[in-house]
């Protein structure tokens, strides 16, 4: 955009250009934790009261190693749970390529008490979140349970493959 900005004589110079990257490699952390399944376990026993929301994301996460982004705008028209499947549309995807999961058990169990719940209208989200859940994920940091991100949680899931 700088480069563009420069071409078009809208700035004198790129602040850029004498930089060798805004981020250093070095400064860079490898994320390769995983949760150990008693972690796993201590972390959805305590979604419980104004956090239970949090468990069946979080087992959504776990499970499917879907992306925070992808799980906060699945909707029921998305989850067939005759075939155990979740669709991801290509608008809500990082990479723009959709694909399709596959639901575990304990995954189908939390869905279809949603469901039960739910509206039960297909338009609407299946988690219901339309703001955030920082939140309550804090709170479960600052009660000293786990110290982790959801980015671990979906590395959990690849790692155990």
């Amino acid at each position: 955009m700088l480069n563009f900005a420069r071409q078009n004589e809208w700035i004198i110079k790129n602040p850029f250009t004498l930089t060798k990257g805004v981020i250093l490699k070095a400064a860079e952390i490898e994320r390769d934790r995983i949760l150990s399944f008693d972690e796993e376990s201590r972390l959805l026993a305590v979604c419980i009261d104004k956090r239970a929301h949090l468990k069946a994301i979080l087992i959504c996460a776990l499970d499917t190693a879907v992306r925070p982004g992808e799980i906060f705008k699945m909707r029921w028209q998305d989850v067939n749970l005759e075939t155990n499947e979740i669709y991801i549309p290509q608008a809500n995807t990082k990479t723009e390529d959709a694909r399709t999961v596959g639901v575990t058990p304990r995954l189908k169990q939390e869905l279809e008490r949603l469901w039960e719940i739910s509206p039960m209208d297909e338009n609407q989200l299946v988690f219901g979140i339309t703001d955030t859940i920082k939140t309550a994920w804090k709170t479960l940091v600052d009660w000293r349970i786990l110290i982790i991100s959801v980015f671990t949680i979906v590395v959990t899931l690849r790692q155990r493959e």
